[in-house]
């Protein structure tokens, strides 16, 4: 059939394979939807794939499953189960060489991660992988992460969490996507091909010597992109595609590329010597980000030549001299394979491999080690134990095998790898050993899973600032992407300067014995100008952000030869010995903590004795009326979830039962902390009784406590 007369709203890759496999099966294809190269659809009963699906290459699904009753039958007359169906719900992800059979539906917003084997139903908002494959996050309404499961329990518990916050439903996830709907009218989806190009040297950046056999055509050059393969190589079979410009695909002498494809968004590099076999997918990058609500948009982009891609996690891959990779074998982002080593065919490889390994499974783990001096392949039980590490009544050890370290690692022996590691090092550091030592390091340092999500901060003000309707808003909040013309700005506000006076008059002017911390000091604005000022300053925050948090912070260390400490950390989980700082600085902080007195309590023991703290801008609501109004209005709210508002006297109470001397309330009008934007007139007065009054709006109030010791 004529698949994209039928779907016109749907891209196909090159080498599709979609059978009806009578005239009553049933496929469904909905709007903005990608099908990568090389997939194959077989329906029998119903296949159904819903709108702004992205399926990968060399994906395969089929609802026809076979009856194995009949022992005794010819496999090939044995008849197939009837009224089977498969859905895919929208914004569905399927990895590469994923495979999807029999009757099952998978839910809204799912990825399915490469090389899976999904053979039941999946709730929507979840990720699986493996063969079969098995939920490992599901998304949290609540704190819209996606959280790990560890077990079916765990599964059934986040379901019972979602009937009381629920997922976006089918039709309002659809309605989101369809913002930005392309009109008909700038399709057609695909490009038109091109005459084939004759002479390899028509396509500029693509260069094989004479001595190799190449296929040009196969590659999809943007600008700045090359692919440059060497001498006496055959890779006829290889299709290159580029998703950002200035990436490179290098080849190098003697290798072998079956009928494969290559992705590249930063570069690929493959050592000489390599022989790399059919179906198999290199990728050095996400394609998308994990955060539906950052990716739901890819297709409808790309079709216009606009993606974003700043989102996306990206790494090169290199894959090293003498290596052999088997058939339909999937190779992620940032993997390094050593010189020599084999991956099995079906493999996954989502990290480095040490040189002379076979390595097998998904994900791909070490089978096998190469005894170089022997020449043969051991497993970790045919290699000899290992003798201790040496005393001072001891001879010198022999000079530690390669083979020995890998015997370890392959049994997941990090401590003692890694040990042995260390001492062949202090004898002859080699790249081999590196490698191990990197892959130890990296089972035996505390778990920090990365899910390339963009901070809800910095997603917040990015949105917004993009949108345009709040950025005179965002400016005012010190949150522009220009940090230098933030930091200037808040050093040289009237706001600032009172907050320095401040504590000048309480005995802590700027001074590099005075060691501040600044709590929640997101992108650093403070931190810099309290260490312009003078003072020494370390600042805290729980968000990584680049635009809004530790990271973007980080971006002002030096400039204009200022320096301070910023720290990713969570406030309640401060790592500071008692006594440590002088003065605590919170600017519109207090208001997110739940439990003022057990907070305030705690960063009261990292002051030293008439140690003092100032917070600043902290909201006030006087009726629940306000703060029903505070929650809806609030331009962040709906990103962050964590806006929060409290009355007067709980912070009051907070500070009194956290054991502090409380030295002044700045209402409103009564300092330029809390005026700001607008300039502070002296005299003016604030009258809480018409502020009790109002239904919408809070009022802002600044705080400076002591530490009685």
């Amino acid at each position: 059939m004529n698949m994209e007369s039928r779907f016109p709203n749907v891209f196909f890759g090159d080498n599709i394979e979609i059978t009806k496999l009578h005239s009553k099966s049933q496929l469904t294809i909905g709007e903005y939807v990608h099908i990568g190269e090389r997939t194959q659809i077989h329906t029998q009963d119903s296949i159904s794939i819903s709108d702004y699906c992205v399926l990968g290459c060399n994906v395969f699904i089929s609802d026809s499953v076979m009856d194995y009753q009949d022992i005794y039958s010819p496999a090939i007359l044995r008849p197939k189960l009837s009224q089977c169906s498969i859905e895919l719900e929208e914004n569905c992800h399927i990895g590469a060489g994923s495979i999807i059979r029999g009757t099952l539906c998978i839910g809204r917003g799912c990825i399915v991660e490469p090389n899976s084997l999904v053979q039941k139903s999946i709730p929507p908002f979840s990720i699986v992988s493996g063969s079969p494959a098995k939920i490992i996050r599901m998304y949290n309404p609540i704190t819209t992460n996606w959280d790990q499961i560890l077990n079916d329990e765990h599964v059934e518990s986040m379901l019972l969490l979602r009937e009381s916050y629920p997922c976006p439903t089918r039709d309002s996830l659809l309605s989101s996507l369809n913002q930005k709907r392309i009109p008909k009218e700038l399709l057609p989806l695909k490009p038109e091909k091109k005459p084939p190009q004759p002479i390899r040297e028509a396509l500029p950046g693509f260069h094989a010597p004479a001595s190799s056999k190449a296929n040009p055509n196969g590659a999809r050059l943007l600008p700045g992109c090359s692919v440059t393969i060497g001498e006496q190589c055959d890779v006829r079979g290889l299709t290159c595609a580029f998703d950002v410009p200035n990436s490179h695909i290098r080849v190098g002498d003697r290798t072998f590329i079956g009928g494969s494809m290559i992705v590249s968004a930063t570069g690929v590099e493959i050592g000489s010597d390599v022989l790399i076999s059919w179906g198999c997918s290199i990728v050095d990058h996400d394609s998308h980000n994990l955060d539906f609500s950052l990716r739901n948009h890819d297709v409808v982009d790309w079709l216009q030549d606009k993606k974003d891609w700043t989102h996306v996690a990206k790494a090169p891959v290199r894959i090293g001299d003498k290596c052999w990779i088997g058939f339909n074998s999937i190779i992620l982002k940032g993997v390094t394979i050593g010189e020599g080593s084999v991956v099995a065919a079906g493999c996954v490889v989502s990290k480095d491999i040490p040189p002379w390994t076979l390595v097998a499974g998904n994900p791909a783990r070490i089978i096998k080690v190469k005894d170089i001096p022997s020449g043969k392949w051991l497993r970790p039980s045919e290699i000899q134990p290992l003798q201790s590490s040496p005393t001072a009544e001891q001879e010198p050890m022999e000079p530690i095998s390669i083979v020995s370290i890998l015997a370890l690692l392959a049994e997941g022996r990090y401590e003692e790898c890694l040990t042995l590691c260390q001492i062949a090092q202090q004898a002859n550091s080699n790249p081999e050993i590196d490698t191990c030592v990197k892959i130890c390091r990296e089972h035996l340092e505390p778990a920090q899973v990365t899910l390339d999500v963009e901070d809800k901060y910095d997603f917040a003000y990015r949105s917004e600032w993009e949108k345009g309707g709040l950025r005179q808003l965002i400016s005012l909040c010190y949150k522009t992407p220009n940090f230098q013309d933030n930091a200037i700005r808040f050093y040289r506000s009237e706001e600032f300067q009172a907050a320095v006076k401040i504590l000048t008059d309480a005995g802590h002017p700027p001074r590099p014995d005075v060691h501040i911390l600044d709590i929640g000091c997101g992108n650093g604005v403070a931190c810099w100008s309290l260490a312009k000022a003078g003072y020494r300053v370390t600042g805290v925050d729980s968000s990584n952000g680049k635009w809004a948090g530790i990271q973007a912070a980080k971006q002002l260390i030096g400039f204009e030869g200022v320096v301070f400490d910023p720290i990713h950390t969570h406030a309640e989980e401060l790592p500071f010995r008692p006594g440590t700082f002088r003065v605590i600085w919170m600017r519109e902080v207090l208001h997110h903590i739940e439990d003022l007195p057990a907070f305030l309590r705690s960063v009261r023991k990292l002051l030293c004795k008439d140690g003092i703290l100032i917070a600043m801008r902290d909201h006030v609501i006087w009726n629940e009326i306000q703060k029903k109004s505070f929650f809806e209005n609030h331009p962040f709210q709906k990103y962050t979830h964590d806006e929060n508002c409290h009355y007067l006297k709980e912070y009051v109470d907070g500070f009194t039962q956290a054991g502090w001397i409380l030295d002044m309330v700045l209402d409103p009008l009564s300092s330029p902390l809390n005026t700001y934007p607008q300039p502070f007139v002296p005299g003016q007065k604030f009258s809480p009784e018409l502020a009790a009054k109002q239904t919408r709006g809070n009022s802002l109030y600044s705080f400076i406590a002591r530490n009685p010791g």
